[in-house]
């Protein structure tokens, strides 16, 4: 009998063992999953941000290259009959202004499906159906940049893909 109760002692310290470890793996595995995945987001937020910035800086500079070196020498030489107009594409010899081609080519990048650009104005073109601030995230970013310009404003949103 006293085998018998020294093997079950045994057993049952085995049991305990192998269920603390098997607790601890477990524990262990659901930190590593909850820390590599907040890790990942970070990450992915991080690159986004980043990412907005280049486009921001390079929609910029594109608008101010635009301005100085194609509307200005038209404007100069206007005489020559090359109109500067948000109707470029129905006129003969005109050129779109520089918020419309911005505009332009934020829906090309959109289209190309890596991002989506836009440009926001509380004064929208009187000719624009769709202008103005639509939403929520618009007109907060709108009072956010105008507030402090230097501080880039964003929001993390999921997405269905189809």
């Amino acid at each position: 009998m006293k085998d018998r109760v020294q093997r079950y002692l045994k057993s049952t310290r085995a049991h305990r063992a192998i269920m603390l470890l098997t607790v601890v793996m477990v524990a262990l595995a659901w930190t590593t999953y909850f820390l590599a995945t907040r890790e990942a987001r970070l990450a992915l937020e991080n690159q986004a941000i980043h990412d907005a910035a280049v486009y921001a800086n390079v929609l910029g500079e594109f608008r101010a290259l635009y301005t100085s070196e194609v509307v200005a020498i038209v404007g100069k030489n206007a005489n020559r009959s090359i109109h500067v107009s948000h109707q470029y594409r129905e006129m003969e010899a005109a050129i779109p202004l520089p918020a419309t081609l911005s505009m332009e080519l934020g829906r090309r990048i959109t289209a190309a499906g890596e991002s989506r650009v836009s440009l926001y104005s509380p004064y929208p073109f009187p000719w624009r159906k769709d202008g103005g601030l639509q939403d929520n995230f618009e007109k907060t970013a709108w009072e956010r940049l105008n507030a402090n310009p230097e501080e880039p404003h964003y929001e993390f949103m999921s997405t269905e893909e189809s």
